[in-house]
């Protein structure tokens, strides 16, 4: 066995020193507070990577298995990603800088737009 929790859900949330600039460890520590306090912590994965590549867009968290790239997440706006996305599976429109169910076409998407991801096309 792996060792690793069951989860539903993983969410990258971006520490890039532009992101912590504009308020990405508020965001971090809310996120956290946030799936506590709604139980989720347990089946939802939060891992913190260097960089997403969106610094312009910051703070950036991406929701898995979903493919959903939010930008300007402040501490206000990821509880309401909680709420919406994790608990209830409804996208939050406003805040989609991409969706990776809208690059593969299958009608899933939100809208966003079409951006490449760091490396890829």
């Amino acid at each position: 066995m792996s060792g690793l929790k069951n989860t539903d859900t993983h969410i990258l949330i971006c520490e890039h020193k532009t992101c912590l600039k504009h308020g990405g460890r508020d965001t971090a520590k809310e996120l956290k507070h946030c799936l506590r306090e709604r139980g989720l912590h347990k089946r939802v994965l939060v891992t913190r990577v260097d960089c997403l590549d969106q610094c312009e867009r910051g703070p950036v968290l991406i929701v898995y298995p979903d493919g959903v790239w939010y930008g300007g997440v402040d501490a206000a706006r990821v509880t309401e990603i909680v709420d919406s996305h994790v608990q209830h599976g409804r996208v939050v429109e406003g805040l989609v800088i991409h969706d990776m169910n809208q690059r593969r076409g299958n009608g899933a998407g939100t809208g966003g737009e079409n951006l490449e991801v760091a490396g890829k096309s």
